[in-house]
């Protein structure tokens, strides 16, 4: 009959830790992380307080809570890194991954670069593609705008291997944030004064005597009976001064020559 081994011969077993892993619905916890991807240590205190309320999860700890979060930031950036690079080879065949950094430096640094610019830019990427390079212009543009254009790579990805393997629904990126339009540059209007007054405006030289209190009714019929209209440029010769002035010094004569034969008819003999 063999002896029992006492309790000094048994082998030491580990004590077994209590389960400590997040066990819940994984959509509960994706909502908490779309709500809020970097919870201080009061939220985790909350969270970890609704989880010891569900069946399977009293032995959480904070740890569990942080673990958990950091696990999930890991898959999400492996799962937008894995979806880049293959959208990139499969959107851009020659483009390399130093192609897509030198062409991000230079539309950074000039946005609105016309086409030919956007060939230089081909060029500097050794072994790539105009049409390519084009293209990634026009999707980083689109992409500014709001409006990004569903490429076919996209509509045949559908669910990426990380989310299947971890059970994760891909985390919905809110849209840009649009604000007010600018307002439209307004154009100064400088009114220039004029360098030269119109004819019509420049005052016509009028050789026209003094008015004698006698005879102003006779002065101002002969004028009224003149119709010429005045001239529409002043004189720049004498010739034209003479050609244009001729009528009213004629005029100024005869005046002259009524008044001179009125005085002398009223002066006593």
């Amino acid at each position: 009959m063999s002896a029992e081994p006492s309790s000094a011969q048994l082998p030491n077993k580990k004590k077994l830790k209590p389960h400590r892993v997040i066990v819940t619905d994984s959509s509960v916890m994706i909502e908490i992380y779309k709500t809020n991807p970097n919870p201080s240590r009061t939220e985790m205190l909350e969270i970890l307080e609704q989880l010891h309320g569900m069946v399977g999860n009293e032995e959480c700890t904070i740890e569990s809570v942080k673990q958990w979060f950091k696990r999930q930031k890991y898959a999400h950036a492996a799962n937008e890194r894995g979806l880049g690079d293959l959208q990139t080879s499969l959107s851009y065949p020659t483009l390399t991954a130093d192609h897509i950094r030198t062409l991000t430096a230079l539309y950074s640094a000039q946005k609105d670069a016309p086409d030919s610019v956007i060939a230089s830019w081909a060029l500097v990427c050794a072994g790539s593609d105009l049409s390519d390079v084009q293209r990634w212009i026009r999707d980083q543009r689109r992409l500014e705008l709001g409006t990004p254009e569903i490429s076919p790579v996209e509509s045949t990805l559908g669910t990426s291997p990380v989310e299947s393997t971890l059970g994760v629904s891909p985390i919905e990126v809110p849209p840009p944030v649009k604000g007010p339009p600018e307002p439209a540059p307004q154009r100064l209007s400088i009114r220039l004064p004029p360098l030269m007054l119109n004819a019509q405006q420049r005052p016509t030289e009028q050789r026209i005597p003094p008015p004698l209190p006698n005879y102003r009714d006779i002065l101002s019929k002969a004028l009224s009976s003149k119709g010429d209209a005045p001239p529409e440029q002043p004189p720049r010769t004498i010739e034209e001064w003479n050609q244009q002035f001729a009528p009213y010094d004629r005029m100024l004569d005869r005046f002259e020559e009524r008044l001179r034969s009125a005085r002398f008819a009223d002066s006593p003999r």
